[in-house]
């Protein structure tokens, strides 16, 4: 899950607020205004640059009201599994991806195995009652769906920018975890959240080596810009699943009354 979970700053995911049909538009768009912003993304560290550049979409995500409605409780327990359930999709098209660009230098350089764990998402929909392959991906996952998978051939190092995303968000795993937990009434040895803390003790030590691997990876300037773009677009994406999830509850509401 990505929307509630943090970033290497301690804070919520970042994330922009584009419609769902104008995600990959945004995240060209965010690309090139943060290329301007840091001329010298092709010498200073890569995951700085990533977290420099997406700043402001960082704040943005916080004030998210999904977040406020999970963590006070007042999420349905069906759009936490819906929001799990893109999050799966969104990690089945990237491992593919990650797996058809395995031989790009800069891919091999930084992807690690655990970096692949679809099954501890499949596991936690099944806890929460539903069954992964009577999911769908929504329109936004769509997108950016098929951004990774133009990208794992064109332009594969596009996709480590999505991977700064994901593993971004398990920072602080444990903290969301207990919020959820809470917020749901849930014992704490109870199912369903293994994929907001994929890496457990190691998290810290994992996470630090990723962001080393992708200072130290062999990228180019275009390598660089369309790391960039990736993550603004996995921003993007989680975001608007968001507001996707929260127009889904409004309707369901507005249907009970």
């Amino acid at each position: 899950m990505l929307s509630v979970a943090t970033s290497e700053t301690g804070s919520q995911l970042p994330a922009g607020r584009p419609p769902a049909t104008d995600t990959q538009e945004h995240a060209v768009t965010t690309n090139a205004q943060a290329i301007a912003d840091h001329p010298a993304q092709g010498t200073q560290s890569l995951a700085l640059t990533l977290r420099d550049a997406t700043k402001d979409a960082h704040v943005a995500a916080e004030k998210h009201p999904f977040h406020g409605m999970l963590f006070s409780g007042r999420l349905p327990r069906e759009a936490f599994a819906a929001q799990l359930a893109q999050a799966m999709h969104l990690q089945t098209v990237l491992e593919a991806g990650l797996s058809r660009a395995s031989a790009a230098p800069a891919v091999s350089a930084v992807v690690r195995p655990h970096h692949f764990r679809l099954e501890l998402f499949e596991r936690d929909l099944r806890a929460w009652g539903v069954e992964p392959a009577a999911t769908s991906a929504s329109a936004a996952t769509r997108a950016l769906g098929a951004w990774i998978d133009q990208h794992a051939s064109a332009a594969p190092a596009g996709l480590l920018g999505v991977l700064y995303v994901v593993e971004g968000s398990t920072n602080g795993a444990q903290f969301i975890a207990k919020a959820v937990r809470r917020a749901y009434r849930l014992a704490d040895d109870a199912p369903g959240l293994a994929s907001l803390d994929p890496h457990g003790p190691a998290q810290q030590e994992r996470w630090q080596a990723f962001r080393r691997d992708l200072d130290l990876a062999p990228l180019s300037p275009p390598d660089r810009a369309a790391a960039l773009q990736g993550a603004n677009g996995a921003f993007g994406w989680a975001s608007a699943v968001m507001d996707e999830l929260m127009a889904t509850a409004a309707r369901a509401m507005a249907a009970r009354s």
